[in-house]
């Protein structure tokens, strides 16, 4: 216990960027955009049944699906640790977030409205919209993001008081229910017989375990207890974990007979959590490995565009959707992942220098 109070009080201390979390957090905005590209590229295993690459868009599809649960686990390695009152908490963290969800929706929603001649400009139906739904589709995250931010208080309380038995204990109850059991449980009853859900509504989210193995993978593990074997076994048990989600889905839908991407997904992500901790694990070692053989100007790009990330989440659909005609130019010549990766890649980056850009502008910087 003393040495993870000595952790937090390590993390609490400094103010410094570290370098393993902005890398995390811009191949995480990478592999987002990428799970939005539909069969253009995450759905293209669907389409490519008899190719030789098929193995590998499927890999591909699935493991893109990390990005989520390491934000989770940036915010809570980020937060948990840091002292502020609750006040400070929602005029530093609350407001700032509520006030860029409603800046970019109405910016979000003017792009609906002037794109489609058939709407027409209302501002009860974007505030409806606003309460009810989301204007883009990462910003499921940014309300996910509100609801976590509210009882921060009260994680930081847990967090601070667990012991490592409890964080290894959570993570095991959250990988139990939420990925064994129901793989399980179909390859037994195909659907047909599943666990009362009143079971694990009652429990947690799975967002909170994330949050909180954020906390224990970037603070609560000391440097000194990282090693290139741990690394290497996270990374065969994320590989493996992701070859079970590809067996599962491909075992439902040869059942079912449904391939669509919204019923493909249901086995993508009960063993995220396993390659997720592993990315984290293993970047923050490398980062602590290697970091000393990096330039500072490498290490500016990269907290540069670190910083852009939030806002690149906050705009990438309008980029992807507008530079689309990259990957159908590029098609006939480079193929279609190919052509995907590096529509992807200029989207990242046109949204990436837009955002810095705005950035310079005082208010857009304070809510960015």
């Amino acid at each position: 216990m003393n040495r993870i109070v000595k952790n937090h009080n390590l993390c609490q201390s400094s103010s410094k960027k570290l370098i393993y979390l902005e890398f995390l957090r811009i191949i995480s905005i990478i592999l987002v955009i990428f799970n939005h590209t539909g069969a253009n590229g995450f759905f293209l295993y669907a389409l490519s049944e008899f190719s030789v690459f098929y193995p590998f868009y499927f890999f591909c599809s699935i493991a893109c699906k990390v990005a989520v649960p390491l934000f989770w686990m940036i915010s809570g390695a980020l937060l948990i640790p840091r002292e502020e009152s609750i006040s400070e908490l929602y005029k530093k963290r609350i407001f700032k977030i509520l006030m860029a969800l409603i800046v970019f929706s109405f910016i979000q929603y003017l792009f609906w409205v002037f794109g489609d001649e058939s709407r027409t400009f209302y501002i009860w139906d974007f505030v409806k919209t606003l309460y009810t739904s989301h204007f883009g589709m990462a910003y499921w995250y940014i309300y996910a993001y509100i609801g976590v931010l509210l009882v921060l208080p009260l994680i930081r309380k847990m967090a601070r008081n667990m012991n490592r038995k409890e964080y290894i204990y959570l993570f095991c109850l959250s990988l139990t229910i939420y990925g064994i059991i129901p793989i399980v449980q179909y390859l037994l009853w195909q659907g047909n017989i599943v666990i009362n859900m009143n079971v694990t509504w009652s429990m947690f989210s799975e967002y909170l375990v994330y949050f909180m193995a954020g906390n224990y993978f970037g603070n609560v593990l000391g440097k000194e207890e990282l090693s290139g074997k741990k690394a290497g076994v996270y990374a065969v048990s994320g590989f493996i974990a992701i070859i079970i989600s590809c067996f599962m889905t491909k075992f439902m839908t040869n059942i079912t007979g449904m391939i669509g991407e919204s019923e493909a997904q249901t086995f993508y992500n009960n063993l995220i959590m396993i390659p997720s901790f592993s990315i984290f694990y293993s970047v923050r070692y490398l980062s602590i490995k290697y970091e000393k053989y990096l330039s500072q100007g490498v290490k500016n790009i990269i907290y540069t565009l670190g910083s852009a990330v939030f806002g690149v989440m906050l705009t990438e659909n309008l980029w992807r959707e507008k530079l689309e005609v990259v990957f159908y130019f590029l098609k006939p010549y480079c193929k279609i992942f190919p052509s995907c990766i590096i529509w992807v890649l200029i989207t990242w980056i046109c949204a990436s220098v837009t955002i810095l850009l705005i950035k310079k502008i005082p208010f857009v910087r304070r809510l960015l």
